[in-house]
């Protein structure tokens, strides 16, 4: 996020101005998993999950536009539990920036989303 918000030294900001910087870019973070129980970090291992309350969250903020979630297990749960509002706005699937996602170099995480801000 620092580099797609050209602020490369965002990991060393303090929370408020971490949030802050994503604001400036048009950027809000919302899980969309509420609660759940997981052993581990593994996306695999979440069970009992319930969903956050994103129609609120769309409501309060009308101007959003664009959704994002950051990987499979984001996209799985939005789609099982708001699939009503994949056609009301521009959902995309993005691939996960957590660290077990080997599958993605640093650089293609960055190009990929990069997009998201380039409007």
């Amino acid at each position: 996020m620092g580099t797609i918000c050209n602020q490369p030294n965002l990991p060393d900001f303090d929370y408020d101005m971490k949030l802050k910087t994503l604001l400036n870019n048009n950027i809000a973070l919302w899980d969309t998993i509420k609660t759940c129980k997981r052993v581990g970090s593994l996306d695999s291992d979440i069970q009992n999950e319930t969903q956050n309350d994103i129609r609120k969250l769309l409501k309060t903020y009308s101007n959003i536009e664009t959704i994002c979630l950051n990987g499979n297990k984001s996209y799985t749960a939005f789609k099982k539990y708001f699939s009503d509002l994949l056609g009301k706005y521009n959902c995309l699937k993005m691939p996960s920036t957590s660290p077990a996602n080997a599958r993605y170099s640093l650089d293609t995480l960055m190009r990929e989303w990069a997009k998201i801000v380039a409007k």
